[in-house]
């Protein structure tokens, strides 16, 4: 202990004088330090950044260094993964790129930036198990029946996710989302090569996907084997709190989706490549703009014959909406209405009173590429979008909307200024509509994220007139 003791206070006056000979030196010689100290961060900062383009590189490289080095983009994989044969007879044992302007970097970035898409917890996306199976729904055999393009794990997509999903995170909670690349990048796969390009078509059956993903989560409610495999995955993952709170966002999710495919129905089957996005953009929009008033108005017209026969009683009826202040729905009052429909009506009511309020969209249509879309007027297959003005920014703002993008619903006075860095992109765009749809004390608010590629650097504040319904509001858009 002695000699431990000894050691120490030697190593003490040690540290002691020489902080004492530096601080003298310090007096003496500080612009030296000062330049040292200038130098130093500068170093620091060219390392770091070597260091991250590095990293860069790598995440978007294919297996081998020597292939970074050469290349003009072909020999690039920008993290493609290959698949075995598919139910359409391909195999792919490579995937190239065609030559396009676009730089490795470009690909990743465009595949992974989220734009406020929140379709599903990310927890219940990485759980879910194919309906029937113990396989994992997100399994690369799984996604690619429904084409979308596996990848690998990347620096930039760490969890595997193909081309065009996303990790979202907003307020503390990580959701599943589609980016731009989803529905724009397209590949051809011939004699075993896959030619990925970006910006293309896709080659995705959205619809099946979406219906498929539902009957998975459903399946997780319901059965209860598949239950407790599915909530022990998602309690491993270190987000949820308890087996009841997996289960009742178990419930909530698998009626949302349920009934957002009541409400997009569609007679016409859209198959590969095919989809109706205005259509289905449309009704998100309604979804979020139509009013208590309006809503109690349709169901009664939709349930009178019901309750004439006996079906219903008035009471089964009024107990679906709250009799709560008018205005338009907030996500709570919608989550209890999906819940009551459900719970109330027959399937074939449910159908009913969806065409009563929404728009069948039975009008599927080849995804457009990207590449020309500066040079046109007018976008959207039937030329109803301006590409000048704010015409880009509805567009964009209806497109976020359309695939799933968080709506702030909140009353009173809004403010478009970022209190988050997620909000940052607030400042690119604050629209303000002015609509007859509910009561004058009424704003909501419609958040999403848009990819910076798609928003104006400048801020724009502009008041557009629109008319819906009977009664005076203030609906405000904006995107992040």
């Amino acid at each position: 202990m002695d000699r431990l003791f000894a050691w120490l206070t030697k190593w003490c006056r040690v540290a002691i004088l020489v902080i004492g000979r530096f601080l003298d030196s310090l007096k003496r010689e500080w612009q030296k330090h000062a330049i040292f100290l200038l130098c130093f961060l500068v170093l620091t900062m060219l390392v770091t950044t070597v260091i991250s383009r590095i990293y860069q590189f790598w995440d978007v490289g294919s297996n081998s260094w020597v292939d970074r080095l050469k290349g003009d983009g072909w020999e690039f994989q920008r993290g493609a993964a290959t698949v075995g044969q598919d139910q359409f007879g391909d195999q792919l044992s490579s995937v190239k790129y065609l030559v396009q302007g676009w730089t490795p970097a470009d690909s990743m970035w465009f595949y992974t930036t989220t734009q406020g898409s929140d379709l599903l917890p990310y927890d219940f996306f990485m759980a879910l198990e194919k309906p029937g199976t113990s396989e994992l729904f997100r399994s690369n055999d799984t996604l690619n029946y429904y084409r979308y393009l596996p990848q690998k794990a990347t620096l930039s997509n760490p969890d595997a996710l193909p081309v065009g999903f996303v990790k979202d995170s907003y307020k503390g909670k990580d959701s599943l989302g589609f980016t731009c690349a989803a529905c724009h990048t397209g590949q051809l796969n011939f004699k075993g090569v896959g030619i990925r390009i970006d910006g293309g078509p896709a080659g995705t059956d959205m619809d099946s996907f979406l219906q498929g993903m539902t009957k998975a989560v459903c399946a997780a409610r319901d059965d209860s084997g598949v239950q407790a495999r599915f909530v022990k995955k998602v309690l491993d993952r270190g987000h949820y709190a308890s087996d009841d709170d997996v289960v009742k966002d178990l419930q909530k999710y698998c009626q949302r989706m349920e009934m957002y495919n009541v409400v997009n129905h569609s007679e016409t089957r859209y198959g590969y490549s095919r989809l109706d996005a205005f259509g289905r953009i449309y009704n998100r929009v309604l979804e979020h703009i139509v009013t208590q008033e309006e809503l109690k108005e349709q169901l009664d017209l939709t349930v009178a014959d019901l309750v004439k026969a006996g079906t219903l009683t008035q009471s089964d009826v009024d107990s679906i909406q709250r009799q709560q202040k008018g205005g338009v729905l907030s996500g709570n009052q919608r989550d209890h209405i999906v819940e009551r429909l459900s719970q109330v009506l027959p399937l074939k009511a449910q159908l009913r009173l969806s065409q009563r309020i929404f728009n069948r969209p039975d009008a599927p249509v080849s995804y457009p590429f990207l590449w020309d879309i500066p040079q046109h007027d007018y976008v959207q297959w039937n030329g109803l979008g301006a590409n000048a003005g704010l015409g880009p920014i509805g567009r964009n703002t209806g497109e976020v909307i359309g695939v799933f993008g968080t709506r702030d619903l909140r009353n009173g006075p809004i403010s478009c200024r970022p209190s988050t860095r997620r909000e940052k992109y607030a400042e690119s765009v604050c629209l303000r509509f002015t609509a007859k749809a509910a009561t004058p004390e009424s704003n909501a608010t419609i958040r999403s994220v848009a990819s910076s590629h798609i928003c104006p650097s400048s801020r724009i504040l502009a008041p557009t007139q629109r008319w819906l319904g009977t009664r005076p509001c203030t609906l405000v858009l904006a995107v992040f």
